[in-house]
């Protein structure tokens, strides 16, 4: 009889904890600005018409290909920045210096792309927006120096 009330004890205790939430109220942080905690941006994906339709209408969204330097020079989205994956930590700095800046990223099949979004926002980028492969890209591309 012990054993089983251990059990029980033990099974309860699990639901609580495993029931309580992990969530932070915005309502629960001070006014002041300057102790407020900055809440980590999560993962985005964004659909390529959706992408499509931002592009044309939003002349401040950066577009980064974050291709080979020979994958970029071969086909990419017209006014794409080229930042490869492997660079990203070095230059993202200098190529991207608002971390508050409208970024969609773009690779050859979405792999890249997610993992590049996934270190800038580990690296306080908040508004960052993965949008796959180009090779789903059903819109205009531009090859070589064009």
């Amino acid at each position: 009889m012990k054993k089983n009330n251990k059990l029980l004890i033990l099974f309860m205790s699990t639901l609580l904890v495993g029931c309580g939430t992990n969530s932070i109220s915005n309502s629960n942080l001070p006014e002041n600005t300057d102790s407020q905690v900055q809440l980590k941006s999560a993962y985005q994906k964004l659909d390529q018409s959706t992408a499509k339709q931002n592009l044309d209408t939003n002349d401040a969204i950066i577009l980064v290909d974050v291709r080979t330097p020979e994958e970029f020079e071969e086909v990419r989205i017209p006014n794409s920045i080229l930042l490869p994956d492997y660079d990203i930590t070095k230059r993202a700095p200098e190529l991207l210096p608002d971390q508050d800046s409208l970024i969609y990223l773009y690779c050859r099949s979405g792999r890249r792309s997610q993992e590049a979004a996934e270190r800038l926002l580990d690296m306080g980028y908040t508004n960052v927006y993965d949008i796959g492969g180009i090779i789903d890209w059903r819109y205009e591309t531009v090859t070589g120096g064009e």
